[in-house]
C-alpha cells in the first residue's frame, strides 16, 4: 500500500469525513494561507465543535517548520487552534524527523505505536503517523486523545480565570490557615 493511501485510511480512523474529504496539496504555508483566505471570511471562528474542525496534516517537514507553520496558521486562523494536528513522516523521506524531535520535545511513547509529540517551549501537540502503522484502533484512540486535550487547553487559554481580588481565609479540619498559593501554615 501506498503512503498516500495509508495515510487517507488513518485519517478516516482519526475522524475524517471521507464524504467530504479534501486533499489538498501546497507546497507552502503562504499558498495555503491564500487559499483559506476565502475561507476565513465564511466565519472560522463561528465554528464552536472539535468534529466541524478540519484535521490538518503536515508532511515532508522537520520539527522545527512544525511549530513554525502551525504558529503562523493559527495567528491567522484563531479557531484552527484547537483542531487535530498531524505530521505524517514518512521516514524514507525525512529520516531524521525523529532524532531533531526529541532536541525539540518529547514524544508519549514509542515513536512505533502512534505517539503524540509536545514541542516544549509552545507546548503544541502533534499526531505522528508514519506508513508502518498497522494499529487503525490505536490511531483512532490517540486522535481521540489529542482532541480531547487540544479542546482542552484551547478552552482554558480563551476562558477568563475566575479570580477573586478579596483574601479568602480557609482552614482546614487541623486548624491550618490555607494561604493564597494552597499551602497550609499553623494559626498562631
Amino acid at each position: 500500500m501506498k503512503a498516500e493511501d495509508k495515510l487517507r485510511e488513518m485519517l478516516v480512523h482519526c475522524g475524517a469525513n471521507i464524504r467530504e474529504f479534501k486533499d489538498a496539496r501546497y507546497p507552502t504555508i503562504a499558498r495555503f494561507m491564500k487559499s483559506v483566505g476565502s475561507l476565513e471570511a465564511n466565519g472560522w471562528s463561528g465554528i464552536r465543535k472539535t468534529d466541524e474542525l478540519p484535521i490538518l496534516v503536515l508532511s515532508r517537514t522537520t520539527s522545527r517548520a512544525l511549530v513554525a507553520d502551525r504558529a503562523e496558521i493559527v495567528s491567522r486562523i484563531p479557531a484552527l487552534a484547537k483542531t487535530l494536528w498531524i505530521a505524517f513522516v514518512d521516514q524514507e523521506e525525512n529520516p531524521f524527523f525523529f532524532r531533531y524531535a526529541l532536541k525539540n520535545g518529547a514524544f508519549s511513547d514509542n515513536q512505533s505505536d502512534v505517539p503524540i509529540w509536545t514541542e516544549t517551549d509552545s507546548r503544541y501537540t502533534y499526531l505522528i503517523l508514519t506508513p508502518d502503522v498497522t494499529d487503525m484502533s490505536l490511531v483512532e484512540t490517540r486522535a481521540n486523545e489529542l482532541n480531547l486535550l487540544n479542546a482542552t487547553m484551547w478552552f482554558q487559554r480563551e476562558q477568563p480565570s475566575s479570580r477573586h481580588d478579596a483574601p479568602r481565609t480557609r482552614t482546614d479540619p487541623y486548624g491550618r490557615k490555607v494561604t493564597g498559593s494552597g499551602t497550609y501554615k499553623l494559626k498562631p
